[in-house]
């Protein structure tokens, strides 16, 4: 079946011809099946499932792979969607070469990024902005309150689970309350604090990370008693002012605990999201549904979570529990690397820093990552590197969130030294493999 190359070649038109991902989803209307590529980290997952659940709608059969990088053999002969992927001119000719075609959207490198006029099929994305955006601008016109759910989890989990920041991201929420899907109310940025008892949420909270009291209803108990706070079933804004000030001060300087400034006033309260309608008996806002997906992405599996959307609500009723038995299973781990500190290594003006896990199998990488990043226990631009038993692994998600634009080829020289591609990220034998990585970008 021949296709429309004007939307789908991988050819260099005369003029730039704009085309909504939407009309590309019409044409691949007209196979009976094409290959998917998704970057493997929680937040393209999660959005991944809105286009996936569209091109099932069209009856077209999906294969889908959760990998960093693609290959000739990936893409022979194929119909090819790649989404949050690395791409530069050598992807396109390999792709031009051997695919039947399709359309990317992916972190150009700064040459294809210069070209991305000149071909239509073909989105270039920076590692700030969330993929979820892009799809959301191209999508949005077909989307569904499920899209909206997904959409919204996903830009969250790429701000590692804070509210964002960025005006497309706030042009997008913005979006969601005119439409009756999100309520916006100031008041405590925690997961449930507009409506659980405060006891709940302090005991619960991951990010912010409350150092000494996430994961222990005793302690939380402790501290609101010390602030004369005596019926813990009650919500923090069902109290005076002056007591919610003081209450919100201390709270800082426990999550300051690590990094002063970490958390600034700003972070912690300001503008709230809930659901108007609640997915579960106990998921009330969009903080608490996003760290939510992150555990059915991370114990469900990758690939499989890219069609979510279709088993949203069976997925949600099995996992919710999972959610609040791993906050229990972090804390012990944050408190840990806490206590005995993290291995640290600068490489090149690049900083290494390495975690001891003691059951690393069960540690749910992103949602751990994000509580470094957002506690001050690692900066934005480390490096992070988990021991596994005799090897060490380097998260996707890290090897991005560090490198940016720069990020094929840095994943390329990190591949040849691997000593497997997992799911989650790369594993070396050594070190000594990894400090070789880095000195030779």
């Amino acid at each position: 079946m021949k296709h429309n190359a004007s939307l789908l070649g991988f050819t260099k038109p005369k003029r730039r011809k704009t085309i909504p991902i939407k009309d590309v989803l019409l044409e691949l209307s007209k196979f009976k099946e094409i290959k998917m590529f998704v970057y493997p980290t929680v937040p393209d997952i999660i959005v991944s499932s809105v286009i996936t659940s569209k091109l099932l709608s069209r009856d077209i059969r999906v294969a889908v792979k959760a990998k960093p990088l693609i290959t000739m053999d990936d893409i022979k002969n194929e119909v090819v969607l790649t989404l949050g992927l690395p791409l530069n001119e050598s992807t396109v000719r390999t792709l031009n070469k051997y695919a039947k075609g399709g359309y990317l959207i992916g972190l150009c490198d700064y040459k294809l990024k210069t070209r991305e006029k000149e071909l239509p099929f073909l989105k270039c994305i920076n590692h700030e902005t969330p993929l979820a955006i892009i799809v959301w601008q191209m999508l949005k016109e077909t989307y569904d309150y499920l899209d909206y759910m997904l959409t919204l989890s996903s830009i969250i989990a790429h701000n590692f689970f804070r509210y964002p920041k960025l005006m497309s991201e706030e042009i997008f929420l913005n979006e969601c309350v005119s439409k009756d899907i999100l309520d916006k109310v100031k008041g405590l940025r925690i997961a449930g604090a507009n409506h659980k008892p405060i006891v709940e949420v302090l005991t619960y909270s991951l990010i912010p990370f409350l150092f000494g009291i996430t994961g222990s209803y005793v302690e939380a108990e402790k501290f609101l008693r010390d602030h004369g706070i005596h019926d813990l079933r009650t919500k923090l804004i069902e109290h005076d002012p002056v007591k919610i000030k003081e209450i919100v001060k201390d709270l800082l300087n426990i999550i300051n605990k690590v990094k002063e400034n970490a958390w600034k006033i700003e972070d912690l309260i300001g503008d709230t999201y809930g659901l108007k309608k609640k997915v579960s008996e106990t998921i009330s806002d969009s903080l608490e549904l996003s760290l939510v997906l992150d555990i059915i992405v991370e114990t469900y599996g990758m690939e499989k979570s890219v069609f979510m959307k279709e088993h949203f609500s069976p997925l949600i009723k099995i996992y919710e529990p999972e959610y609040f038995a791993t906050i229990r299973k972090l804390s012990r781990t944050v408190d840990v690397l806490v206590k005995e500190g993290l291995k640290e290594m600068e490489v090149e003006n690049r900083v290494l820093k390495i975690l001891h896990l003691e059951r690393p199998d069960t540690a749910p990488y992103y949602v751990l990552e994000s509580i470094l990043v957002t506690s001050g226990l690692i900066e934005k631009d480390d490096l992070i590197a988990i021991e596994c038993g005799k090897e060490l692994l380097i998260p996707y998600s890290s090897i991005r969130r560090v490198f940016g634009e720069q990020l094929l080829r840095v994943l390329e020289k990190f591949i040849e030294k691997a000593y497997e591609k997992k799911v989650y990220g790369l594993t070396f034998k050594s070190i000594k493999n990894i400090i070789e990585c880095l000195r030779a970008l």
